[in-house]
């Protein structure tokens, strides 16, 4: 993804449609890779993450705490834009 840091609004205005097929399959190259990075391993196996090590557990459990918050952000956006709401 390509913005102006510093920009407030910059990861959502200053985006290229134009690139967004480009952009989703190098997502999708990067996930695979992830996939291969850790194929086989123990999830009592540690990596060092921002100058601390971590297993990899609980870097799984970071990812998956991070997309349901994102996910919530986006349906709390969808809700505000459609009105319906779950029960």
């Amino acid at each position: 993804m390509h913005f102006v840091e510093g920009h407030k609004g910059a990861d959502f205005d200053l985006l290229d449609p134009a690139r967004a097929e480009q952009e989703y399959r190098q997502l999708l190259e990067e996930q695979r890779l992830a996939d291969l990075a850790v194929a086989g391993a123990s999830l009592d196996a540690t990596l060092v993450v921002c100058d601390e090590e971590q297993s990899l557990r609980m870097t799984f459990l970071h990812v998956i705490a991070e997309y349901a918050r994102h996910n919530g952000h986006a349906d709390l956006l969808r809700e505000h834009i459609d009105g319906v709401t779950g029960s």
